[in-house]
């Protein structure tokens, strides 16, 4: 996917370049962050990141089941967030990054997360520039909105923090 947002990334001008959803389990989020930094870089400022903990397929056909989907994205964000800032040291339940740095100077990136559930929801609401979702039926809409405001009310922000993204 990142090669394929490069070669976008030298045909556009004006599009936003992210990934539809990056599994956490398949790519460790430091080398998420370095990813979208380099496509961020290439594209003027352009890149957002879209991750979520991995899909129906993980457990059934891999055998990965982590003890918490909640905690690999909350560690998840934690590292991108501070890889992008210039550090890099956290220690999370799923995820650890200590000592390593990107080699070049970044901004902020937006972070969307993929949920379907009450609390990857809220998770989101509570820490992510945004939330992706599958579905367009009004009540689940509804759903998606009434959730994404917990979470922020929890952080003390704003239901318009997160913003709420349908994946076609």
């Amino acid at each position: 996917v990142y090669v394929t947002q490069a070669l976008m990334a030298e045909r556009t001008t004006r599009i936003g370049l992210g990934t539809g959803v990056a599994a956490v389990q398949l790519r460790h989020p430091a080398l998420i962050a370095s990813s979208a930094a380099t496509i961020d870089e290439l594209s003027g400022g352009r890149a957002r990141i879209g991750i979520g903990p991995g899909g129906f397929e993980f457990p059934t056909q891999f055998e990965m089941r982590p003890d918490s989907p909640l905690s690999l994205m909350r560690d998840a964000i934690g590292i991108i967030r501070a890889f992008l800032s210039g550090g890099s040291d956290h220690r999370g339940r799923a995820f650890t990054a200590a000592g390593a740095k990107l080699g070049w100077g970044t901004r902020p990136i937006p972070i969307s997360t993929s949920g379907r559930g009450p609390r990857m929801i809220q998770l989101a609401g509570e820490l992510a520039d945004g939330v992706i979702v599958h579905g367009l039926n009004p009540a689940f809409i509804d759903y998606v909105r009434e959730h994404v405001g917990r979470g922020a009310a929890r952080a003390g922000r704003g239901p318009g923090d997160c913003e709420i993204s349908v994946m076609l």
